[in-house]
């Protein structure tokens, strides 16, 4: 039927969106585990203004939807490259921005929006923000990823980063306390950044090469090369 024809088109996603909150879940809830409410009582309003940033980044990109589309359709590789590229300079420039800002008005910030006292934690903002700036590119590869339909490549890349936070949010968090929280999350996204970006750029050069179209809408879960 229709409905299941949809549901099953649809399956892949549910079943990425559900990987991808596990693995930026996972630290935190080991955070917890380790050292308890107080612990997370502290990281988690910290991060809420660097998710500012990680949001805007998103933004960016949101428009850009179609102009992947059309190009990877098309097979216009010029094009589509230089929207890939733009895009990821774009979110990139925000880093060393995020980086200043945390470093001059983040102890500010933190006392005035976040609450008293919280600027003693002003030195948890830079990693912060590098784990906001790859959340932002990660999540645009996953959307490239989509356009190219390789769901496959999706969510083999949020097992392995799932699988890198469960190893290492341990012990970086008994080493390095709440900002080893951050540093298991950036271990994570760069793993997965590394293995969307790979796929998707195999992706691309056989796709332009003329040797794989896109996959059929009613096999969701292919486009990974085997």
């Amino acid at each position: 039927s229709a409905v299941r024809a949809l549901l099953f088109e649809c399956a892949p996603l549910a079943v990425y969106t559900a990987l991808s909150t596990t693995a930026a879940s996972l630290p935190k809830i080991v955070l917890q585990q380790q050292m308890g409410n107080g612990a997370i009582g502290i990281y988690g309003p910290v991060t809420q203004p660097v998710l500012l940033l990680q949001t805007g980044a998103t933004y960016l990109f949101i428009p850009f939807i179609n102009v992947f589309t059309d190009s990877y359709a098309a097979k216009d590789k010029k094009g589509f490259w230089k929207a890939v590229l733009g895009v990821q300079a774009v979110v990139l420039a925000l880093l060393p921005a995020g980086l200043l800002v945390a470093h001059f008005l983040g102890a500010w910030g933190l006392d005035t929006f976040v609450g008293s006292g919280m600027s003693a934690y002003q030195h948890l903002l830079a990693p912060m923000v590098v784990s906001a700036v790859l959340t932002a590119l990660v999540l645009f590869y996953s959307m490239v990823l989509t356009v190219m339909r390789c769901m496959k490549g999706l969510i083999v890349a949020n097992v392995c980063a799932i699988a890198v936070s469960a190893l290492a949010s341990g012990p970086c968090i008994a080493r390095w306390e709440l900002q080893g929280t951050t540093y298991a999350a950036v271990l994570a996204q760069l793993v997965q950044l590394v293995m969307l970006g790979g796929v998707a750029l195999r992706m691309a050069r056989r796709h332009f090469a003329g040797s794989g179209p896109l996959p059929k809408p009613e096999d969701p879960f292919d486009g990974l090369p085997s």
